[in-house]
């Protein structure tokens, strides 16, 4: 974790996303692997299942906020 502004993003983007895009990583498969790009929301988990479920190529529908929280 760094604080906003620090560059997280930048790196990611500049870096590590074309390496793997690029299959610079000795890793078998790493040109296949999906990319979730998140982005700070006041929902980080819809944000997380959402990018997940775009970059799995699936459709995620997100329960409504009564019922995330009903397990109390």
């Amino acid at each position: 974790m760094a604080p906003s502004g620090a560059g997280k993003s930048s790196l990611l983007n500049a870096g590590l996303v074309p390496a793997l895009r690029a299959g610079a990583l000795p890793m078998a498969g790493v040109r296949e692997w999906p990319v979730a790009v998140l982005t700070p929301t006041p929902g980080p988990l819809e944000e997380l299942l959402s990018r997940t479920s775009e970059a799995l190529g699936r459709v995620a529908k997100v329960p409504p906020a009564s019922r995330r929280h009903a397990r109390a």
